[in-house]
C-alpha cells in the first residue's frame, strides 16, 4: 500500500468517525424534540381543560380567568413576548368585562 492509499484510508476513517458522532448528534435531537413535543402538548392540553371547566353562569369572571389561562400558557410555552404584549395591550386600553 503506498502512502497515497494510507493516507486515503486515513481520511475515510475520520469521516467515519464523524459520520458516527453525527448520526449520535441527531439522535439525541430527534429525541430532545420528542421530548419537548411531548411537554408541549400536556401543558395544551392542561391549559385546554382549565378553559373548558370555566363556570359558564359568570361571563365575566370566565373571561378575565380564560385571558388570564392564556397569558400563563403563552409565557409557559416560551412566547413571553407574545403574553407580554398582550398584557400591555390590556392595561392600555384598560379592558373591562360585562
Amino acid at each position: 500500500m503506498t502512502d497515497y492509499e494510507r493516507q486515503l484510508m486515513d481520511e475515510i476513517k475520520q469521516a467515519h468517525i464523524k459520520i458516527v458522532a453525527l448520526e449520535a448528534e441527531k439522535s439525541a435531537l430527534e429525541k430532545s424534540i420528542s421530548d419537548q413535543e411531548d411537554k408541549l402538548e400536556k401543558i395544551e392540553f392542561q391549559y385546554a381543560d382549565q378553559l373548558d371547566e370555566l363556570d359558564k353562569g359568570d361571563s365575566e369572571h370566565s373571561h378575565f380567568v380564560a385571558d388570564n389561562l392564556l397569558v400563563e400558557y403563552l409565557k409557559e410555552v416560551g412566547m413571553s413576548h407574545v403574553a407580554e404584549a398582550f398584557e400591555r395591550t390590556r392595561d392600555r386600553v384598560n379592558f373591562w368585562y360585562s
